[in-house]
Protein backbone atom coordinates (compact mmCIF):
# COMPACT_ATOMS: atom_id res chain seq x y z
CA UNK A 1 0.00 0.00 0.00
CA UNK A 2 1.17 3.37 -0.91
CA UNK A 3 2.10 5.99 1.64
CA UNK A 4 -0.66 8.59 0.84
CA UNK A 5 -3.05 5.99 0.43
CA UNK A 6 -2.40 4.64 4.06
CA UNK A 7 -2.21 8.17 5.37
CA UNK A 8 -5.96 8.55 3.83
CA UNK A 9 -6.72 4.71 5.33
CA UNK A 10 -5.73 6.05 8.90
CA UNK A 11 -7.84 9.36 8.06
CA UNK A 12 -10.89 7.66 7.65
CA UNK A 13 -10.40 5.17 10.69
CA UNK A 14 -10.11 8.51 13.10
CA UNK A 15 -13.15 9.85 11.71
CA UNK A 16 -15.02 6.42 12.27
CA UNK A 17 -13.73 6.49 15.84
CA UNK A 18 -14.54 9.96 16.60
CA UNK A 19 -17.71 9.57 15.37
CA UNK A 20 -18.75 6.68 17.38
CA UNK A 21 -17.40 8.06 20.65
CA UNK A 22 -20.51 10.84 20.82
CA UNK A 23 -22.61 7.65 20.70
CA UNK A 24 -20.99 5.88 23.15
CA UNK A 25 -20.32 8.80 25.51
CA UNK A 26 -24.12 9.84 25.45
CA UNK A 27 -24.96 6.01 26.02
CA UNK A 28 -22.26 6.26 28.64
CA UNK A 29 -23.81 8.83 30.61
CA UNK A 30 -27.37 7.29 30.79
CA UNK A 31 -25.38 4.64 33.44
CA UNK A 32 -22.66 7.00 35.19
CA UNK A 33 -22.00 9.85 36.66
CA UNK A 34 -20.15 12.31 34.08
CA UNK A 35 -16.93 12.50 36.47
CA UNK A 36 -16.70 8.95 37.26
CA UNK A 37 -16.58 8.33 33.53
CA UNK A 38 -14.13 10.77 32.68
CA UNK A 39 -11.58 9.65 35.36
CA UNK A 40 -12.33 6.00 34.10
CA UNK A 41 -11.48 7.82 30.29
CA UNK A 42 -8.32 9.75 31.45
CA UNK A 43 -7.23 7.13 34.09
CA UNK A 44 -7.62 4.23 31.13
CA UNK A 45 -5.28 6.91 28.54
CA UNK A 46 -2.51 7.59 31.62
CA UNK A 47 -1.92 3.69 31.89
CA UNK A 48 -1.93 3.07 28.07
CA UNK A 49 0.53 6.14 27.36
CA UNK A 50 2.45 5.06 30.49
CA UNK A 51 3.00 1.52 28.95
CA UNK A 52 3.37 2.92 25.26
CA UNK A 53 6.37 5.13 26.36
CA UNK A 54 7.77 3.21 29.49
CA UNK A 55 11.16 3.23 28.19
CA UNK A 56 11.33 7.24 27.56
CA UNK A 57 9.95 7.94 30.67
CA UNK A 58 12.24 5.70 32.86
CA UNK A 59 15.07 7.52 31.16
CA UNK A 60 14.12 11.56 31.40
CA UNK A 61 11.74 11.41 34.17
CA UNK A 62 11.70 15.14 34.85
CA UNK A 63 9.19 15.82 38.38
CA UNK A 64 8.69 19.87 37.02
CA UNK A 65 7.42 18.48 33.60
CA UNK A 66 5.10 15.51 35.46
CA UNK A 67 3.75 18.15 37.45
CA UNK A 68 2.93 20.82 34.68
CA UNK A 69 1.54 18.14 33.03
CA UNK A 70 -0.79 17.22 35.56
CA UNK A 71 -1.88 19.98 36.16
CA UNK A 72 -2.33 20.59 32.34
CA UNK A 73 -4.61 16.96 32.91
CA UNK A 74 -6.32 18.16 35.82
CA UNK A 75 -7.30 21.22 33.97
CA UNK A 76 -8.91 19.48 30.93
CA UNK A 77 -10.09 16.73 32.80
CA UNK A 78 -12.86 19.62 34.34
CA UNK A 79 -12.85 21.42 31.07
CA UNK A 80 -14.11 17.87 29.80
CA UNK A 81 -16.77 17.19 32.67
CA UNK A 82 -17.92 20.69 31.61
CA UNK A 83 -18.14 19.98 27.87
CA UNK A 84 -19.92 16.36 28.39
CA UNK A 85 -22.32 17.34 30.71
CA UNK A 86 -23.45 19.58 28.47
CA UNK A 87 -24.62 17.02 26.04
CA UNK A 88 -28.61 16.81 25.71
CA UNK A 89 -30.21 13.37 26.21
CA UNK A 90 -32.41 12.48 23.57
CA UNK A 91 -36.01 12.82 23.80
CA UNK A 92 -38.47 10.44 25.35
CA UNK A 93 -35.68 8.57 27.18
CA UNK A 94 -35.66 8.84 30.83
Amino acid sequence: MSRPRAAELALLCNVFVWGATFVLVKSALDDISSILFLVLRFGLATVALGLAFWRPLRRGWNWKAAAAGGLCSTTRLLDSRRSVTGIPRARGRT
